[in-house]
């Protein structure tokens, strides 16, 4: 079910410059691109006095932010499940498959298993999308994680809608069958 009026989302919007540093910090040396991306976008929002050097060693990491993670969240954020069950919604980070931001998509999938399951089945090539196999790099429990679990039919119809919602922005999405 789509729900209407939801803000952009920043998970980080009460936290102090200093902790939102830290938090990034701690998502720097664990790579993960999901925590640094929203810290990075809230620094920059507060217009932050060192975002260029925060850039540098992101990328120098190879860990460059998202530029629309943050509209990915918005999107998905408008979902919400309304049945129980034991079916999963997952979205995958696409990383080196499309030349654009650099280089980033996703994939909108729908199982039984947990989301972290599924992913690596993926990755052994288990009833493996091409995508997730090759280009799988790593899960976004920001933009599915409120919505699971809920019924095998809720997950088919969640994850066809989203998919559709965010093909159509500029966000490279496969997936949603």
């Amino acid at each position: 079910m789509l729900v209407r009026n939801i803000k952009m989302y920043r998970p980080y919007e009460g936290f102090s410059s200093e902790a939102i540093v830290e938090e990034m910090l701690s998502g720097f040396i664990s790579h993960d691109i999901e925590v640094c991306t929203y810290c990075f976008e809230e620094l920059a929002c507060r217009k932050h006095n060192k975002i260029n050097s925060i850039r540098e060693k992101l990328t120098a990491k190879h860990l460059e932010p998202i530029a629309w993670l943050e509209t990915a969240a918005g999107i998905t954020q408008k979902y919400k499940s309304t049945t129980k069950g034991h079916c999963n919604v997952y979205i995958i980070l696409l990383k080196g498959m499309d030349a654009g931001n650099p280089g980033y998509a996703l994939y909108v999938g729908q199982s039984y298993h947990s989301p972290e399951k599924r992913f690596q089945q993926h990755r052994e090539g288990y009833r493996a999308a091409r995508s997730v196999k090759n280009y799988g790099y790593c899960l976004l429990p920001s933009l599915y994680e409120h919505l699971n679990p809920m019924s095998r039919s809720e997950a088919l119809q969640l994850e066809s809608d989203i998919f559709e919602a965010l093909s159509s922005t500029d966000i490279p999405t496969y997936g949603g069958h």
